[in-house]
């Protein structure tokens, strides 16, 4: 079986990164200069501490402009989702994989956790890369 190592970098060359104050529509900013990418990684000291997806994203936008709320069941959850401000305010728990991780643990990752894109990180947490989902597709389908 591959492991990450063998397939990042080919899709998502640069993953993009922010601290904690950085204020969400700087953040969108970044993602629409870079349209492949699907995260954004929060770092504290060089090391990751969380990670913004799109949908995170989307979900802010939906309440800010629209009103939209979630779904009645994931209110509570989202609610300091939505009307977040910075990256610290958004951001979900840190996710990672290795360049020895194999290919297999780290699309299960990306299932549970409803992310298309995982920091790669070094043997002391600093991010050295990104792994896409398109990555991870291309190493699968395309073998």
């Amino acid at each position: 079986m591959k492991k990450v190592k063998e397939i990042y970098r080919t899709v998502s060359t640069k993953p993009t990164i922010v601290s904690r104050n950085v204020h969400i529509k700087e953040i969108v900013e970044m993602l629409l200069e870079d349209p492949i990418t699907r995260s954004v990684y929060v770092v504290d000291d060089g090391r990751i501490v969380g990670i913004i997806t799109v949908l995170h994203l989307l979900k802010v936008s939906g309440y800010r402009f629209f009103g939209i709320f979630p779904k009645p069941e994931n209110v509570l959850k989202d609610l300091e989702v939505i009307t977040a401000k910075t990256a610290e305010e958004i951001m979900m728990k840190p996710l990672w994989v290795t360049p020895e991780t194999p290919i297999s643990d780290a699309l299960k990752i990306m299932i549970d956790n409803d992310v298309q894109e995982l920091p790669v990180v070094d043997e002391t947490g600093r991010i050295i890369g990104d792994l896409s989902s398109l990555e991870v597709l291309n190493a699968l389908w395309r073998e």
